[in-house]
């Protein structure tokens, strides 16, 4: 009688416990596509304790729990909630050191992909603890989104860390599959790379983070690779860009001369590509030379019936017929060194455009623009509708960014000749409202070679860049736009131009514009903040680094802070061409920074903006104060 009772009471308890386990493991039920290398059935393997909550937080102590974290987080299994991690030991919750260089560690506990991406963002809250991850190794491997952390969500938080000499290795191929491909920068899908996080976006949370002696290697890097601040590799908040930082100022030149001579060179070289994905139409459809040995930009004007009008920012070539993504003339032009460049200035096809028809005519040395006719009928475009530049024929495009200053957004002048002048197509009134489906004002430039400030009320439309590269019109009252458009032309066809020059006026560096860096630094010792008087607070240097590097690069960045706060920062750049890229410092506190290429120092500066230019065997060094 007794027996089945007992069995019934043990059946109950059973099931009472294996109901309590299938809760507790409920979001580990994915255990059957975990990487072998765990062999856990339970939190307790994954993390010294915890269940996830803001008062029980999984507690991190040794290695292979940030790599569980970072494989977790990579399958998808900790997206849905906001978990909370803490770095700790497991039975004081104390700060630790948890050292990654141990060869007693499997490899895969010393070397590991980033802490969230794309698809799955870290979207949890990382409390370091005041506590050191030591030694650690980020593979970049297949990931578009490098650093200790990869993506940042934006209700992620990472404070109170100390991660000592970590080494982030954004080694990237081209061909890896992004899962989630996302644009940076202008919408260009490209790896970024920082110390502490690849991708920041809106919101998330970065607070007393401090690096000890980190390093960036890319020395296999085989795809294109940018760092925004070193520490960051891109911040979603600021799209990329610095305000007033060193990228941020451009200035840029279309002359005459060096045109026609990049542009009959290309056009000879690349004379048996098809353009714009066509199987039957190639260069020569686009760019020709008239018997008077003019390089003419093919477009339908008063007295040339062209099917359409070409344009040389936005012509696409390709040796293969029918392909669905040639590549940008002048992009190619670039890496063939056919690009149109003049003293100090270079032209960009992301700044400015020439519409055909368009030829460029003259003497060897005396080449001018001739506009077959004005476009001063053009209509305004409408707001929201896809800006296509080859609807405004015979004219200069420019796209300049916002300022700030509706009154000063940079400066232009051209060198004209003949019987007109150059002039704004308008499409704003002059208190800088949007008239869109409007046939615009003609406001000349005034004399030749005289510099005119842009103002809002000059341009004529506003865009913004979206994901595909498009430009959408956009109504600037409502919509900050990512460029204003200035529509250039003539009051006269019968002017002949020689250049046309443009500056832009940035906003003046400060520390507001680098807000993301208010809360993180290089230090020399966890003592820098640690050992600080009670009350004083740590001043933060907002020291920071920018590159953009190609396939054909290489580049190790390292940065030492001294005990005196000065910098030491070791820069080892390689290539497989002939190429150069740049590497900008900004340095808004002044501090002493010791620049060097490899082991050999190349400048001692306390200036606050460093640009270099990096080739394979030289390097050309700009340094100055921003307010200057």
């Amino acid at each position: 009688m007794h027996k089945p009772i007992r069995t019934g009471i043990h059946l109950t308890f059973f099931f009472i416990l294996f109901s309590t386990m299938i809760v507790s493991l409920a979001w580990f039920d994915y255990t059957k596509s975990y990487p072998s290398q765990i062999n856990a059935t339970s939190k307790m393997n994954y993390f010294a304790k915890g269940s996830g909550t803001a008062l029980n937080p999984f507690i991190i102590s040794k290695p292979e729990h940030l790599f569980n974290l970072s494989r977790l987080q990579e399958l998808g299994y900790l997206q849905g909630q906001n978990y909370h991690f803490k770095v700790a030991n497991p039975t004081t919750g104390n700060p630790i050191t948890i050292e990654f260089n141990d060869p007693l560690l499997p490899a895969s506990y010393r070397l590991f992909n980033p802490i969230g991406d794309a698809t799955y963002p870290f979207i949890g809250i990382f409390n370091g603890n005041n506590s050191v991850l030591k030694s650690l190794q980020i593979s970049g491997s297949s990931k578009q989104d490098i650093g200790v952390f990869g993506f940042l969500g934006p209700t992620s938080s990472v404070t109170d860390l100390f991660i000592d000499t970590p080494t982030i290795i954004s080694n990237p191929n081209h061909t890896d599959t992004i899962p989630s491909a996302h644009g940076h920068n202008d919408d260009i899908v490209n790896r970024a790379t920082g110390f502490i996080v690849g991708h920041l976006a809106s919101g998330a949370v970065l607070a007393r983070v401090y690096l000890i002696a980190p390093k960036i290697s890319s020395l296999s890097n085989n795809d294109l690779n940018r760092s925004q601040y070193g520490l960051i590799g891109y911040n979603e908040a600021d799209g990329g860009t610095v305000s007033g930082g060193p990228r941020s100022s451009y200035n840029f030149t279309m002359n005459a001369n060096s045109a026609y001579t990049a542009i009959n060179n290309a056009r000879i070289a690349y004379a048996n590509y098809f353009i714009n994905g066509s199987g039957t139409l190639k260069i020569p459809s686009a760019l020709n030379l008239t018997i008077q040995n003019a390089v003419q930009i093919i477009g339908n004007s008063l007295n040339v019936n062209a099917p359409v009008n070409y344009s040389l920012s936005t012509l696409r070539i390709s040796l293969t017929a029918n392909d669905p993504n040639p590549m940008y003339l002048y992009d190619k032009m670039v890496q063939d060194n056919y690009k149109i460049e003049s003293i100090n200035s270079a032209y960009s096809r992301e700044n400015m455009d020439f519409i055909g028809l368009v030829n460029i005519s003259g003497n060897v040395g005396s080449r001018v623009f001739n506009f077959s006719s004005t476009s001063s009928q053009s209509i305004t475009p409408l707001v929201s509708s896809t800006f296509l530049a080859t609807n405004y024929p015979a004219t200069a495009i420019l796209y300049v960014k916002p300022t700030g200053n509706p009154n000063n957004l940079g400066r232009v002048y051209g060198v004209y000749s003949g019987g007109g002048q150059l002039a704004y197509y308008r499409g704003f009134n002059a208190s800088g409202t949007y008239l869109p489906n409007t046939t615009p004002v003609t406001t000349s430039f005034g004399n030749s070679g005289v510099w005119n400030t842009m103002t809002v009320s000059n341009a004529f439309a506003a865009v913004e860049r979206l994901p595909d590269g498009s430009l959408r019109v956009v109504n600037p009252a409502s919509t900050l736009p990512d460029y204003y458009v200035f529509l250039i032309g003539l009051t006269n066809g019968q002017s002949s131009v020689s250049e046309i020059t443009f500056e832009y006026t940035p906003a003046q560096l400060s520390t507001s514009s680098l807000t993301s860096l208010k809360d993180v630094d290089v230090i020399n010792h966890v003592n820098d903040v640690l050992g600080l008087p009670i009350g004083t607070p740590y001043m933060y240097s907002y020291l920071n680094f920018s590159y953009t590097i190609n396939r054909f690069q290489r580049i190790e960045v390292i940065v030492l802070r001294a005990s005196n706060g000065s910098f030491d920062i070791y820069i080892s750049p390689s290539f497989l061409d002939s190429s150069s890229f740049y590497f900008d410092i900004i340095n808004i506190q002044k501090r002493t920074v010791r620049i060097y290429r490899g082991t050999t120092l190349i400048r001692t500066t306390s200036l606050q903006v460093v640009e270099i230019t990096f080739t394979p065997t030289t390097q050309n060094i700009t340094d100055y104060d921003s307010s200057g």
